[in-house]
């Protein structure tokens, strides 16, 4: 039995402006249903994702975004004095939603981090591009599930999204 909430599982290509190869999900997809990586109705098997998943959906946004937790938000804290710091990274985001390096000016120490060093509870990630298992049954990919995504999308990061 799942939560009341869902789990989703956001794979984020590193570099966050790297839109993947989504067209190859067309070819991709009987590989995947051979290896058992996907049920008949296309949704993550528990070989693919601790549990199996109800889902899985492409996203591509038109500009940058914020894959982060929902139920509950994050945290964004100074690399250097660890003063919280979530209004001047939403500035920063929204100054850089389409190019440029998101940096963030902390008050309290004077200086300006770039988004990879701030400290953020639970992870976050930037992106134009995202695979998502949707109310995933357990947090990790297995393995065989993560060099699947691997081959496909690259270097990855994994956030946890806690939607109601």
């Amino acid at each position: 039995m799942r939560n009341r909430s869902r789990l989703d599982l956001i794979c984020v290509p590193e570099g966050m402006d790297t839109i993947f190869a989504h067209e190859r999900w067309t070819d991709l997809k009987p590989t995947w249903l051979e290896a058992g990586l996907l049920d008949q109705a296309g949704a993550p098997t528990p070989r693919m994702v601790d549990g199996g998943a109800a889902g899985l959906r492409i996203d591509l946004p038109t500009t940058r975004v914020v894959y982060a937790n929902q139920l509950g938000g994050f945290r964004v804290h100074c690399p250097r004095c660890g003063v919280g710091v979530a209004s001047e990274f939403a500035h920063a985001i929204e100054r850089a939603r389409n190019q440029g390096a998101i940096e963030v000016f902390c008050r309290a120490c004077q200086a300006t981090h770039p988004m990879d060093a701030l400290h953020t509870r639970p992870p976050i990630r930037v992106g134009r591009s995202a695979l998502v298992l949707q109310d995933a049954g357990g947090s990790r990919l297995s393995p065989l599930g993560a060099s699947a995504i691997r081959e496909w999308i690259g270097a990855f990061s994994v956030v946890l999204r806690r939607v109601s």
